[in-house]
């Protein structure tokens, strides 16, 4: 006489993820026998009732800030749930935090930027209603290069009223125009991005020239306080066809123009302090260069912009968790922001990464709900600003008072490390808000 044994995936919980390259190559999964290693809903994974959710892990280690990913369904015949975790000092030590999460009918596809380079991240995969099966997935942390200025949140900034030259030889990774802020333009096609600053208040004239004599240049200006990428129709544009100069100024009326135009549109009168985006943008795409200058009374400048200009950052405890909140007035080259902790104030782990706005004269507000603040402490937080290349800044520290709270359990696991409810009986472990554990039977 014998017996069928149903094991569970090597990959069942966190500690036994499956290590992976995130360079676009696809490989089959499966959560068949898995168990729901996570305590309750999390992320978009509401479906199908808490716990019921078989999932299987998987890490790798961010080569750049961008995470990609494709779940096709192969037998699982339900909807999919991808959760990225929250990345902690103690990988799989829990309590585990969502950094994103995407759901629904295969194939999902789902992408995050803000990642860390060098940091180990994980996620899991699963299906609601204890749904289970085999799926494919893919994922990719390869951020599509930006050559030079040709996207917007690699633009150049201007630092002068100085002539320059410039070139393209495409229209970039992102595709940063559509019918809300395209204006007369029909998208890119060798694109050169800048943002200059108004030193001094005036006007502001613009000769574009190609260096050929022959190319089709157009270009708009979005501002001020723009927005990489813009969100609204620039306030100068020019389509107009044939080669030759164009730009800002020449004794013309009109502030936009289409094909048929002369390639001039109206002057523009500045203030001291906008600041303002400018796209050339080379329609007949012969890579040819083309020479800039200035006119008019303004000046510009760069030196006095500052990269983050924050006005708030406070800490609050609201029942359930610490609220944290910041508010920028102005960006410049800002890839994200992470958020720190600490109980003694000098050893901080991090809780979390929010993208920033890239390059805004805009106020702009964050906020985090810390849950898993330690009780019975003093709980306190600080900021880091990186940008684009690398480079980061901290900010003061904060902190909340949360020395009178009761201690509570923020999950219960069994021997095995996987989550258990009320109902389980044997040898549990409690993981308190307090950083303590209790082993006990139920």
């Amino acid at each position: 006489m014998g017996f069928i044994g149903w094991s569970q995936p090597a990959n069942d919980n966190c500690s036994g993820a499956t290590s992976i390259t995130p360079d676009g190559t696809c490989q089959n999964g499966t959560t068949t026998n898995a168990n729901d290693d996570w305590s309750g809903e999390v992320g978009c994974a509401t479906a199908g009732g808490a716990n019921r959710h078989k999932d299987v892990w998987y890490s790798f280690v961010a080569t750049d800030q961008q995470f990609d990913i494709t779940v096709t369904d192969i037998s699982v015949g339900a909807n999919l749930e991808i959760i990225l975790v929250q990345p902690t000092t103690q990988p799989c030590s829990g309590p585990f935090g969502v950094l994103a999460s995407f759901c629904g009918g295969s194939p999902v596809t789902g992408s995050y930027t803000g990642l860390v380079i060098g940091n180990t991240y994980y996620y899991t995969i699963s299906a609601p209603g204890n749904a289970e099966g085999d799926f494919q997935h893919c994922v990719d942390n390869t951020t599509p290069a930006s050559t030079s200025n040709q996207d917007c949140f690699a633009s150049t900034a201007v630092c002068g009223n100085t002539s320059f030259s410039g070139n393209s030889s495409g229209s970039g990774a992102v595709a940063e125009l559509n019918s809300s802020n395209d204006g007369c333009l029909n998208g890119e096609h060798q694109s050169s991005w800048y943002t200059f600053t108004v030193l001094t208040s005036g006007t502001l004239d613009i000769t574009i020239s190609p260096q050929n004599g022959t190319d089709d240049y157009d270009f708009a200006l979005w501002g001020p306080s723009s927005v990489c990428p813009p969100l609204s129709s620039p306030i100068r544009c020019s389509y107009a066809a044939g080669g030759g100069d164009t730009g800002l100024g020449n004794g013309a009326a009109d502030v936009s123009e289409g094909a048929f135009g002369n390639k001039w549109v109206a002057s523009l009168s500045v203030t001291v302090g906008e600041t303002y985006t400018l796209l050339i943008d080379n329609y007949s795409s012969t890579t040819s260069p083309f020479d800039l200058s200035w006119g008019g009374s303004s000046t510009l400048d760069c030196s006095a912009v500052l990269p983050i200009e924050l006005t708030v950052f406070k800490a609050d405890h609201l029942e359930g968790y610490n609220l944290i909140t910041w508010v920028t007035e102005s960006e410049i080259n800002n890839s994200h922001f992470e958020l720190e902790r600490s109980t003694d104030g000098m050893a901080f782990e991090r809780i979390a990464i929010l993208s920033g706005m890239g390059n805004s004269t805009l106020q702009h507000t964050y906020t985090y709900k810390d849950q898993n603040y330690l009780t019975g402490l003093i709980n306190y937080y600080r900021l880091k600003q990186v940008d684009f290349d690398g480079v980061f800044e901290y900010f003061d520290i904060i902190s909340v008072d949360n020395t009178e709270e009761e201690v509570r359990v923020l999950k219960t696991i069994n021997l095995l490390g996987q989550p258990v409810d009320v109902n389980y009986k044997g040898i549990v472990i409690d993981y308190k808000s307090d950083g303590s554990t209790t082993k006990r039977f139920q």
